[in-house]
């Protein structure tokens, strides 16, 4: 299989893909993916190495064999309790395809994978082209509790397809030719390079123009002072010999400001004697007072104190917030619960885009909850507001 496409380690080594290739090729390996699990295929170590863009555009999945797993793509629950591989570890493993593909970093390195381990940093902080929405539908496939995960490949497509929008048209993911994934950075440093001859190029050309513009305009210069210059001069020669005499008479007058030189200010100088009447040090009495009544005064709160009861009280608004909006969503759940076994009686469904706002307050939720437990509350200030989001959207379809 390998053989006859390129594997997406390849293709990212290379150089990547634009975004629109890249989500693409996304949904189609969500697609093959999907086919594979109704047919009861569980791959079990899903990586970059192992998907293959093949040369009609489809995405496939090459047998792993012997070949050794790589930590870094498979699921907390194999590495950490060896479980065996099921749906939702191999929807992990995509997972840290997708943010990979996306953001051309893994989420986890080696060792960096234990419990205590942050959340991976959001793929829109990576890069912030990638919209909010779409770096939390990865964050959701990589989740570390299976059961927060996209528990199917479906719902995790409709989930990708509902923020993809116009990027997933139809037609074939185009292959990256060889000498593309071999050398794409020296392709672009020859086209650099061609760009800048033809800059020079375009320069000197118009260095040329502008110097034949310049040549043009001589002769009519020369031409120009031929006509009036000389009666003009003559004119004003015969002026001249008056023109002196004025500044002469002026310099005469000019003279008289001799007297200004006496001008220097000497009058200020009284004001030397002003320093002596200095204002007498205040008498002593009223500070013996002023220390008497300071040890009655109750002490001031440290900055720790009043940080600490800060910090208490921005904890306690988002626990009430998550409080009051985890009732909001319990009466939500009810009503899309009611709807769905209606619909699935006529043999319908809910919404993508519903499903999917579901699946997001939820996990946003849990979020917030994490942040409040790690006395975070601007974390958990922006989860609620997220979760709120899709809340409101649900109760707006629900018209609750």
């Amino acid at each position: 299989m390998g053989e006859e496409g390129a594997t997406l380690d390849s293709i990212l080594r290379g150089g990547g893909m634009l975004r629109a290739e890249c989500l693409r090729f996304i949904d189609r390996a969500l697609t093959e993916l999907g086919e594979d699990h109704e047919q009861g295929v569980i791959h079990g170590n899903i990586r970059t190495a192992s998907v293959i863009l093949l040369p009609d555009g489809t995405v496939s999945f090459a047998d792993a064999g012997d070949a050794a797993a790589e930590p870094d793509y498979l699921s907390p629950e194999q590495v950490e309790s060896g479980a065996e591989p099921d749906a939702r570890s191999d929807i992990y493993s995509l997972g840290v395809v997708m943010y990979e593909a996306l953001t051309g970093r893994r989420p986890y390195s080696g060792e960096d994978r234990d419990a205590a381990q942050p959340a991976p940093a959001p793929p829109m902080e990576l890069d912030p082209t990638i919209s909010s929405d779409l770096g939390e539908i990865v964050l959701m496939a990589i989740a570390r509790n299976p059961a927060k995960r996209f528990q199917s490949v479906r719902a995790l497509q409709q989930a990708f397809r509902s923020v993809a929008g116009d990027d997933l048209e139809t037609g074939a993911v185009p292959e990256p030719a060889p000498e593309h994934r071999q050398g794409g950075r020296l392709k672009y440093m020859i086209i650099g390079a061609l760009a800048v001859v033809v800059v020079v190029v375009l320069a000197m050309t118009q260095l040329a123009n502008w110097l034949r513009t310049e040549a043009k305009p001589e002769p009519t210069a020369a031409a120009e002072p031929v006509s009036s210059p000389p009666p003009v001069n003559h004119v004003d020669a015969a002026a001249t010999p008056e023109a002196p005499e004025e500044p002469a008479s002026v310099s005469s007058d000019v003279a008289p400001p001799a007297p200004l030189a006496p001008v220097p200010v000497a009058k200020p100088r009284p004001t030397r004697n002003r320093p002596e009447p200095v204002p007498a040090p205040p008498p002593p009495k009223p500070l013996a007072r002023t220390a008497a009544v300071v040890p009655a005064a109750p002490p001031a709160p440290s900055p720790v104190q009043s940080s600490r009861a800060e910090l208490e009280a921005a904890l306690d608004a988002q626990h009430e917030r998550l409080t009051l909006m985890a009732t909001r969503i319990a009466a939500v759940n009810s009503g899309l619960d009611k709807l769905e076994q209606e619909q699935a009686a006529m043999g319908l469904s809910l919404r993508g885009d519903i499903t999917s706002a579901r699946q997001r307050m939820e996990f946003r939720m849990d979020q917030a909850e994490a942040a409040i437990e790690n006395s975070d509350p601007d974390g958990a200030r922006k989860s609620l507001d997220l979760a709120e989001r899709d809340l409101e959207k649900i109760e707006k379809f629900l018209n609750i």
